[in-house]
């Protein structure tokens, strides 16, 4: 169904009954004043336009093709194979709804609209004054009918387009989401980046790494006693210098900051000394334990 402001209606008629068709164009003149409604015929048809160009237009475009019914309505080869085989089409692919407006009396039944509800009610033919008190009366019912169908068709158009709407919200809302996780994921890694550079970038902590070389020291104090194994303090020492060599070579040449460190921290600790680096006697670490490299 096309989506519009107003509902468009094509009017598919006989010329024999022209008369008729303009007494239904006045019963709904007022839905046009008010904007529901466009409705066109073949009049409408300016000199100088193709007229089979401008029918087959509004046909295709039409929401309501009202196909007024008639002996004369279905003798007519036009209407017959062009406008009523065209809105079939239409109605069937749900492009637009057609409704037979019975005129007069004839056997429309086996038509291919003949299955389709007609106006007025129970296809009572507008012309049969067993039925109506005056033909006023049978189109009142017909521009009814029409209202209804036309009130249903723009219910239809507001739905989609409430549809539409949501759906575009829905679209929109996953789109931030979307953007919203790429950021946090951005910044996650970004934070992780900066968090591992500034860790690879960061300046060794000589005490630090020299209270790891400590712990050494002193698990080896607590597991092997030093009366037990009758070891000499110095060598103690130097299982404590290889921890200090040992990070030495992981982190990097900063010996003379590692020994200072490491000096600072047993003195404070234990008030104690290494031997082979304090005072004078300071000498590299190759020089005092040679066969250790």
């Amino acid at each position: 169904m096309k989506i519009s402001l107003s509902i468009k209606i094509f009017f598919s008629y006989s010329h024999s009954d022209e008369n008729l068709r303009n007494k239904l164009a006045n019963h709904l003149k007022i839905f046009e004043r008010e904007g529901i409604i466009e409705s066109w015929h073949d009049r409408r048809i300016v000199p100088g336009q193709e007229w089979s160009k401008e029918i087959s237009q509004h046909l295709n475009s039409a929401h309501i093709i009202l196909l007024l019914v008639s002996s004369d309505f279905l003798s007519s080869d036009y209407c017959w194979d062009i406008e009523v085989k065209r809105a079939m089409e239409l109605h069937k692919n749900d492009e637009a709804i057609v409704i037979p407006i019975i005129l007069r009396d004839c056997l429309w039944d086996s038509a291919p609209f003949g299955r389709l509800q007609a106006l007025p009610i129970h296809g009572k033919p507008v012309t049969a004054s067993k039925y109506w008190s005056n033909q006023d009366e049978a189109f009142t019912c017909v521009a009814k009918g029409i209202r209804d169908t036309v009130q249903q068709i723009q219910n239809e158009v507001h739905e989609r387009k409430a549809r539409i709407i949501r759906e575009e919200l829905r679209k929109k809302e996953l789109k931030r989401q979307i953007l919203l996780s790429a950021v946090g994921a951005f910044l996650f890694l970004s934070l992780g980046t900066f968090i591992t550079v500034s860790a690879l970038n960061r300046p060794p902590d000589p005490m630090k790494d020299l209270q790891k070389a400590a712990q050494n020291w002193d698990m080896y104090l607590a597991e092997k006693s030093l009366e037990k194994l009758s070891i000499s303090e110095n060598q103690c020492y130097r299982n404590v210098a290889l921890s200090i060599q040992r990070l030495q070579l992981n982190r990097g040449n900063y010996s003379l900051n590692y020994l200072e460190a490491y000096q600072e921290y047993f003195r404070k600790r234990d008030g104690c000394k290494f031997p082979y680096f304090s005072g004078k006697d300071q000498v590299p670490f190759e020089e005092a334990f040679p066969n250790q490299r």
